[in-house]
């Protein structure tokens, strides 16, 4: 899944010792990508995803991300990127 990339992707730049400054700044546009992504797909016209039941089902699987952001010293990326749905 998501997370799963996240981590391989997190793995890969530790691996090639990229500049943290730069891992920030990927996760930055990662995080971005994904909120308009869930935001686009929760308000298209024919979107069956605005129920009580997909908004907990999000908002569970994103508490998973944030949590994993948090441990790598990302919550500040995550935080701006993905509060828009997350509210």
């Amino acid at each position: 899944g998501v997370l799963n990339n996240l981590i391989k992707t997190m793995s890969l730049l530790r691996r090639c010792r990229v500049n943290p400054a730069l891992s920030i700044q990927l996760f930055s546009q990662l995080f971005h990508f994904m909120g308009a992504w869930i935001l686009n797909r929760l308000t298209a016209p024919k979107s069956t995803l605005c129920s009580n039941y997909w908004g907990k089902t999000l908002r569970q699987r994103l508490r998973h991300v944030e949590a994993w952001a948090e441990r790598q010293g990302l919550e500040l990326a995550v935080d701006c990127h993905l509060s828009r749905v997350i509210q």
